[in-house]
């Protein structure tokens, strides 16, 4: 399970910003601290449960990822684990975007 916590990203041509034509800081809860917290959340909770889950959970926090995805690429090519031992990767990245969007139903 991994999120993002940095605020590096500047947007601009070849970003994932809304506004390409605009060089500013991606600032906000939405594009990382939403998903941060969040995946401080679960592990909490994971933590103190009573029952274990079946898997060992690697839960990640990423720094650099608005500058080409530098930490989970690091991750990727330093795993703590056997490649074919990861079966599943949760990105918990501005899930409040998701969050908010269902609650408007």
């Amino acid at each position: 399970m991994g999120a993002h916590y940095d605020h590096w990203g500047w947007g601009g041509k070849g970003s994932g910003s809304k506004k390409k034509d605009t060089l500013a800081s991606h600032i906000g809860a939405d594009d990382n601290a939403s998903g941060a917290a969040d995946l401080l959340s679960i592990l909490k909770e994971i933590f103190n449960s009573v029952i274990k889950p079946k898997r060992s959970i690697i839960f990640i926090a990423f720094s650099w990822e608005e500058q080409r995805l530098l930490g989970s690429k690091y991750f990727v090519n330093h795993l703590p684990v056997a490649k074919d031992g990861i079966k599943l990767m949760l990105n918990m990245d501005m899930i409040g975007r998701v969050i908010q969007r269902n609650t408007s139903i």
